[in-house]
């Protein structure tokens, strides 16, 4: 009789506190951080740019090429290339690296248009009048999941999910709330849905960025939202693959950004990295772009020191140009590789390999190899 009295007083407690976090969310989106769990940072682990190419036989896959405004497909080994459309403006590859979509037009993109790793047309599709009509950060070429990009469409923060494959389209919207309004017109407003579609997290007024349970109504629980002071750096954030993370670079009121990661449902908020401390206090530090490895274990960002005069004498980093470090998420390590990279950075589909600017870099054997006279956007599986 009393372990069932105490069972049920043991139960009465938790459904208060659960009901206690679900008000308080509901309210104010307001969970209290968890301790951060910054992993250890190693000492720069410099790269060797090698002159000479990678074999080739180690490589596999299909490389999106930009060259002087063109783009063309690199088939490895064998290195043969295959030139697609003239009027292409903008590329994206799908997550599973299977199909790659392109904006196409004549200055302002008209079309879109869905590719193999082959260069072969899969579909295509006529812009719509009201596609994408505001430019900001949130209308670049976005995949949802392995067959589905998302294209802008009224009202903000509304979208319209089209199938590269079977042509099917779904129109989502975020839906109003009393309190937090989407930034409709800032330049670093971006609503970005979860692959299953069961969250989506943007920023409303205010700094606030907001990640909510998505139902089709204007009653979707906030499950998590934080102030803040300034934006999420120059990069968005980026659910992982497998939809179950989200990868936030934040920044603090020092100028310094780091990556925070956000584990489904914004029960749990963990601090990443501490690049105040690993780079000696720099004056700014910043996350421009970032990229998740296949599999949602690594994330790859091209870091951005901006330094005082007297780190600048130093001469530890070169302080006008990006440096890749690679997080691993499920053992809290970071490696600092401290060579110079461009964005965006592009992962293998294996995930041993790296891609930025015109080099592909082993991050096993810390080095890089020029690999082309362009510069890489992509990096499909060939069929």
């Amino acid at each position: 009789m009393q372990k069932a009295q105490n069972n049920f007083f043991l139960y009465s407690i938790f459904i208060i506190i659960f009901f206690i976090v679900v008000y308080t969310t509901n309210q104010y989106g307001q969970i209290t951080q968890s301790p951060s769990t910054v992993g250890p940072l190693s000492e720069p682990d410099c790269i060797v740019n090698k002159k000479y190419s990678l074999e080739r036989n180690m490589l596999s896959g299909t490389l999106i090429i930009e060259k002087q405004g063109y783009y063309s497909l690199l088939s490895l080994p064998d290195m043969t290339s295959v030139q697609l459309p003239e009027t292409i403006l903008e590329v994206s590859e799908s997550p599973n690296k299977q199909i790659l979509i392109a904006k196409q037009g004549d200055g302002a993109y008209n079309q879109i248009s869905a590719f193999d790793a082959r260069g072969e047309i899969l579909n295509t599709f006529q812009r719509k009048p009201d596609w994408d009509k505001e430019w900001h950060l949130d209308l670049r070429l976005r995949w949802l999941d392995e067959q589905n990009f998302v294209v802008g469409i009224p009202p903000s923060g509304s979208k319209l999910i089209i199938n590269a494959i079977t042509r099917e389209e779904q129109k989502v919207f975020l839906g109003d709330n009393n309190k937090l309004q989407f930034e409709a017109n800032q330049s670093s407003g971006f609503v970005i849905f979860a692959p299953r579609l069961d969250q989506v997290l943007y920023k409303a007024t205010g700094w606030v960025f907001i990640l909510k349970a998505y139902e089709k109504s204007d009653t979707s629980m906030i499950v998590w939202a934080k102030h803040s002071t300034s934006t999420l750096a120059t990069s968005t954030p980026a659910w992982s693959p497998n939809g179950n993370l989200i990868a936030m670079p934040i920044v603090n009121m020092d100028g310094i950004t780091d990556l925070h990661m956000l584990e489904k449902f914004g029960l749990d908020e963990i601090k990443l990295t501490d690049f105040e401390k690993h780079y000696n206090y720099p004056m700014q530090v910043l996350i421009h772009s970032l990229a998740w490895a296949p599999d949602s274990s690594l994330i790859a960002l091209n870091v951005h020191i901006i330094a005082d005069e007297k780190q600048q004498k130093q001469k530890d980093y070169d302080f006008d140009k990006g440096y890749l470090v690679v997080v691993d998420v499920k053992n809290n390590n970071i490696v600092d590789y401290c060579n110079s990279v461009t964005s965006p950075l592009i992962w293998s589909p294996d995930g041993k390999y790296i891609a930025s600017g015109n080099s592909i870099i082993d991050i096993t054997n810390k080095t890089s190899y020029k690999i082309t006279d362009g510069k890489i956007y992509g990096w499909l599986i060939t069929p």
